[in-house]
């Protein structure tokens, strides 16, 4: 899938311990250490949404 593809894409230099799907085909949660909460959102939004 491109978006998964698009997601990990985007953080990639950032250890992520867990992957969880959901119910529905557009959720996925992500388990990082603490101190790269910051970075990991800071990282998505740029990668995802160009923000």
């Amino acid at each position: 899938d491109d978006m998964v593809k698009k997601l990990f894409g985007s953080i990639m230099n950032i250890p992520v311990r867990m992957v969880s799907y959901g119910g529905s085909p557009h959720n996925i949660s992500l388990l990082v250490p603490a101190e790269y909460k910051t970075q990991i959102l800071q990282q998505l939004n740029k990668g995802m949404f160009g923000l």
